[in-house]
């Protein structure tokens, strides 16, 4: 399996490149994510001047640029599929929810073999990330069209899907605003 870190964006609304500014303990959201995936295949798709960054922050994942950024995260995603084996499982991670506990990658993990997709929720049915794909259905993800188009594939009811119930916070919170970065800056 290869881990698909989705980090094009350009933070907006946050005014600053969230992924590569480090929070208050020094790590930046990337390399948060690069400890979660140690050991493990990942590729980070990012805008073009950001490659070295993450062969700087986390030299033992690949980079990949998306000069589109705008054409979605279903477009990062095929970009990092092409540079996939066919025969290959991925899974998905979005790089502004940097705080998923290893424990609940390895939970994931473990609920995978023979589900089309496996994937956190909460208590109250809220789904998360990280998301983990077959390979059966990269066909499907390359068709997706543009724009943040991915969940459908999460939400086919014709898919085999796995899910794991956790109270693990860092699957579901993310940083998208100012308020949600101090919060977890603090």
């Amino acid at each position: 399996m290869t881990y698909v870190v989705l980090a094009a964006g350009r933070s907006r609304r946050m005014g600053f490149d969230k992924v590569f500014t480090p929070l208050r303990n020094g790590e930046a959201p990337l390399q948060r994510i690069a400890a979660l995936l140690r050991g493990r295949a990942a590729i980070a798709v990012v805008p073009p001047d950001r490659e070295d960054d993450v062969r700087r922050m986390a030299p033992r994942m690949a980079a990949i640029a998306n000069a589109q950024p705008e054409r979605g995260m279903a477009h990062s995603l095929r970009l990092a599929l092409q540079r996939l084996r066919e025969d290959e499982d991925f899974g998905v991670l979005l790089a502004d929810k940097p705080f998923v506990q290893r424990s609940t990658l390895e939970r994931l993990e473990a609920l995978f073999h023979g589900a089309d997709i496996v994937h956190p929720i909460s208590e109250s049915g809220t789904p998360g990330h990280p998301v983990l794909f077959s390979r059966r259905l990269r066909s499907r993800a390359l068709a997706l069209p543009d724009g943040d188009t991915i969940f459908r594939l999460r939400a086919d009811t014709s898919l085999r899907c796995e899910t794991l119930t956790t109270t693990d916070r860092g699957a579901f919170d993310d940083l998208d605003t100012p308020e949600q970065w101090e919060s977890a800056d603090a």
